[in-house]
């Protein structure tokens, strides 16, 4: 069985403007003599148990509870692959796609939305994939790569998210995030505070500060649902990712 409401997406991972690499059409892997792909899973469904990723039937990314990741990016083969996620447990399909894993690119998955999203189907559980840069930049920046998964309360809708430092006049900020998708940006390291804001306004959904390593790369991930608290509870988390 496939997703909850049947539904079932093409998708590939295609070149974005900024450097990050979103979800779109295209065709086989290729690439001749050159490595075979890279992937990585994360978790940030707030409601949900352990989480399987599946390509085709190979479960590769195994019981992995919310904020939690597969390790390191893990080698796959060239090709196109069923990529569908399940509770564990479970035989049905939160949600699936068909992707294009290309020769030499690195991949980055992460579910977010929520199980039981009642009747909001915009809310319900989904992954989004991206193709992430792995090289490191210089040691006095840090990379990051900003993914929305944060919910409004029950019956009022998400909206779209600029990631910044604080202020009117931030330092550092990435606008108009939509909901379940990335963007990327590049700061100095060391120690700093960043907000979630709805984008164009200056409501503060979620802060956090944290001191970033230079020369790293991380992936940043804006989660929870407002007002709960718990694992529900809004929070900014940063991930390390490897570089190549």
């Amino acid at each position: 069985m496939r997703s909850v409401a049947g539904l079932k997406r093409v998708l590939v991972f295609a070149l974005a403007a900024a450097g990050v690499l979103m979800c779109g059409c295209g065709g086989g892997g290729g690439g001749g003599g050159l490595p075979d792909p890279t992937i990585r899973f994360f978790n940030g469904i707030s409601d949900s148990n352990l989480i399987n990723f599946f390509l085709d039937d190979d479960v590769e990314g195994p019981q992995i509870a919310y904020l939690g990741s597969t390790p390191g990016f893990a080698r796959e083969e060239a090709e196109v692959r069923d990529l569908r996620i399940q509770e564990d447990g479970s035989s049905v399909d939160l949600w699936s796609e068909v992707v294009t894993l290309s020769k030499d690119k690195h991949y980055f998955v992460a579910a977010f939305g929520l199980i039981n999203f009642g009747t909001e189907t915009l809310k319900r559980a989904r992954f989004v994939g991206i193709e992430v840069d792995r090289n490191a930049p210089n040691g006095t920046r840090a990379k990051l790569i900003i993914f929305h998964g944060y919910n409004r309360e029950a019956g009022l809708d998400t909206p779209n998210i600029d990631f910044q430092t604080p202020g009117d006049n931030p330092q550092f900020k990435v606008t108009d995030i939509a909901y379940t998708l990335a963007k990327p940006l590049e700061v100095d390291a060391g120690n700093l505070t960043f907000e979630a804001r709805r984008t164009g306004t200056e409501t503060v959904l979620v802060s956090r500060n944290i001191t970033l390593g230079g020369g790293k790369i991380y992936a940043v991930f804006v989660l929870g649902v407002e007002g709960q608290g718990g694992a529900a509870a809004p929070r900014i988390e940063f991930l390390e990712l490897e570089p190549r």
